[in-house]
This record gives C-alpha cells, sequence and structure tokens, in this order.
C-alpha cells in the first residue's frame, strides 16, 4: 500500500515473498481499504453450494430441513458477520438458497412454491413463524459487540486508538472502517442498554437511557429538534447548562427537568428562551393528534 510497483517488488524481493493486491483473504475474510464488492463475498456463498450438493434433501421431511437450515446455514454467515456487515445483495443470495432447500429441495424456488412468506418463517413459533434466524438481525447483533466493547472499562489499545482519534469523540477519522461500524450500530446499543450515571462524561445526553426509560430525543422530538449539538455528553450539559446546546430563540424559558441537580444550569431563565419544555412537549402530542 501507499507505494510504486517498483518499491513493492523490491521490497517482496528482499523479503522472500510475492507481491498481490486488494481485496486479498486475511483469516478467511476479504481485507480491503475499499469498499468490498458482490463478488468478493463468492467464497461465502460457494461455501453453501458446497453443503446443498451433498444433502438429499428430497428424502428430509420439513421439520429435518428446518433444523438443517438453522443448524447449518444459519452457522455458516457467523464468522463473516461477526467482523462485516453483509451487503443486502449476499443477504437475499443466502436467504434464497435457504428459502429453496426448506420449500422444495432445490437450487430455486418460484414463490408459488412456498407455503409462508419469508418474514413470517423468520418469526419466532410463538408468533406463528417457523424460527429461522433472521440473518439481517443477526448481523446487526454480532456486530453489536464491538460497540459494547468500547463502553467496557477494560483498556484496549485499539479503544485508545478509537477515542483519539475517532470523529464520534471529535476526532478527524471519520471514514475508517471501525469508525463507520461504530456509528451505524451505536443507536441500536443506546436503544437496547440503559445507562447508570457516573461522572457523565461517556453518556450522551440526548440518544443515552439515563433518566427515564427512552431517551430524551425520543420524550421531547420537538425540544430536540433545536439542538445544535446532538452529541452533547450528561456531565456537558449539567456544567454549561441546556441553552447553549440549543439554537438562541427570543423569549425562550426552560423551567426545570425533573430528575435533574438544582445547580444544572436546566431551568434557569434565559435571554433569549421564553418557550417551556411543556409547550414542546404539548406541541409534539398535538402534531401526533394530527
Amino acid at each position: 500500500m501507499n507505494v510504486d510497483a517498483d518499491t513493492a517488488a523490491a521490497m517482496a524481493s528482499a523479503l522472500g515473498c510475492a507481491t498481490s493486491s486488494f481485496p486479498q483473504t486475511y483469516l478467511g475474510l476479504p481485507l480491503s481499504p475499499h469498499k468490498l464488492h458482490v463478488s468478493d463475498y463468492q467464497p461465502l456463498l460457494t461455501s453453501f453450494d458446497r453443503y446443498l450438493a451433498g444433502w438429499k434433501a428430497r428424502l428430509l421431511s420439513t421439520g429435518g430441513r428446518i433444523v438443517l437450515v438453522n443448524a447449518v446455514l444459519g452457522s455458516l454467515p457467523v464468522y463473516y458477520m461477526s467482523s462485516l456487515l453483509l451487503p443486502t445483495t449476499v443477504r437475499e443470495r443466502i436467504d434464497a438458497r435457504r428459502r429453496s432447500f426448506l420449500w422444495t429441495g432445490e437450487k430455486k424456488c418460484h414463490g408459488s412454491q412456498c407455503l409462508l412468506a419469508w418474514e413470517k418463517v423468520c418469526q419466532t413459533k410463538a408468533r406463528g413463524g417457523l424460527g429461522v434466524r433472521n440473518l439481517e438481525h443477526m448481523n446487526h447483533y454480532l456486530l453489536l459487540k464491538f460497540v459494547h466493547k468500547l463502553h467496557d472499562p477494560t483498556p484496549l489499545p485499539w479503544k485508545h486508538w478509537f477515542h483519539t482519534y475517532s470523529a464520534l469523540f471529535g476526532g478527524s477519522d471519520g471514514d475508517s472502517f471501525l469508525n463507520r461500524l461504530l456509528h451505524e450500530e451505536l443507536p441500536r446499543y443506546q436503544a437496547l442498554t440503559s445507562v447508570h450515571i457516573g461522572d457523565g462524561t461517556l453518556t450522551s445526553f440526548w440518544h443515552d437511557k439515563w433518566i427515564l426509560n427512552t431517551s430524551l430525543a425520543e420524550t421531547f422530538p420537538v425540544l430536540y429538534s433545536h439542538c445544535i449539538r446532538p452529541d452533547a455528553t450528561v456531565q456537558r450539559v449539567l456544567s454549561q447548562g441546556l441553552d447553549p446546546q440549543l439554537r438562541p430563540r427570543p423569549g425562550f424559558c426552560l423551567p426545570p427537568v425533573k430528575g435533574l441537580p438544582a445547580n444544572s444550569g436546566i431551568g434557569k431563565p434565559a435571554v433569549n428562551h421564553r418557550k417551556s419544555l411543556e409547550t414542546a412537549q404539548n406541541t409534539n402530542s398535538n402534531s401526533k393528534n394530527r
């Protein structure tokens, strides 16, 4: 990377190795500094075809096929999905193979041969489905481990690098694979978790569930629409007050927010504000009734 062909050839000769190009396989996964194409996932699709070719699907009952779909076909992409967000096209091709095996035992099947819509098949048995795993949901849940490790207090080198350079924490790196992945999965993680407040430096004021059963952005969407710093932390808002986080508006006043310290600066009359938090909430309720 970042060297001309002659330099790369000289280095390869000195090290006794061959030159190659991207994408290439590293630890069983396609590696590239650029966005991966659907063709780069062909080894994953080939592994499905290899398994399906060796099964006598017509000799199996529907129940037996469901077991294989979950136990084998649903597990093959787990290694990929633990590190990469599969493109929609790749996911659809995998689902097409699983669907065909389940209903016909052939390589392809027509919609008229499917006894149940695939969305219904992927629902739990308690909801009337067949309990087949939804690959899209699995993919996101497996990638959430990166967000969880980022919140874990255990010091790790990649976390130190990420906190230093990531655009999510005020750094300049906003285009790395890890930064884009965490930016994509962080809202899901915040929706599934609640926060026990410490000093508030790592807690999002608007998006984490730290004071209510929902985030403040969901509870007060009208107020959040005036926010100019959606990434503000609890510690920052409590030290600076809420007014600097909102767009200045003539004659707007925020009342005290239940559950926040009296000295937080939230709820004190401001020169530029007069509309109350309750009015913002009522406006949101009226808009829903319409």
